[in-house]
């Protein structure tokens, strides 16, 4: 037997980025996780996209926070299939987790769709947020500002588990 034949050859340099991604993606999908679980143990709640909200919200009058969900609703009617697509997606990352050989590019796919629906998401409810922040009174934008301020001194002062 010559040398070549009983030395396997070294992973190539692909093979080796593509764990390494792999490695990451897989170290980034269980922060998520784990934050998301944090999330929802502390109170705040399980939705990736209303967490970054959910202090301003919360301090919102109940009315208006309905009204924004319904606006937010007749504005982009697509928001009924959230809980669809993130199955799908879900099941689409699975299946490019458990793919032989692992493509990255495919599960920066799955995530791209994910986070341009969530940017969508998030910019059309800036938009609403806003526009309801300047029609308010002065009176009201005092007292709104009041609730947030205590909403978050209040989760600034929970104890962290």
């Amino acid at each position: 037997m010559s040398e070549s034949e009983k030395t396997p050859a070294a992973p190539g340099k692909a093979v080796k980025i593509a764990l390494v991604l792999s490695l990451a993606l897989n170290l980034a999908l269980v922060g998520l996780i784990a934050g998301v679980a944090l999330r929802h143990h502390r109170g705040i709640g399980p939705g990736g996209d209303r967490a970054a909200f959910a202090p301003y919200l919360d301090a919102l009058p109940r009315a208006d926070r309905g009204h924004l969900r319904s606006e937010m609703f007749h504005r982009m009617p697509g928001l009924r299939d959230l809980g669809r697509e993130r199955s799908e997606d879900f099941a689409a990352f699975l299946g490019t987790l458990r793919a032989e050989p692992f493509d990255p590019a495919a599960a920066a796919a799955v995530l791209d769709r994910q986070t341009g629906r969530a940017a969508q998401r998030l910019a059309e409810g800036r938009a609403l947020f806003l526009e309801r922040i300047a029609a308010m009174s002065r009176a009201e934008r005092m007292h709104y500002a009041d609730r947030l301020e205590e909403a978050l001194e209040d989760e600034h002062d929970e104890p962290r588990r």
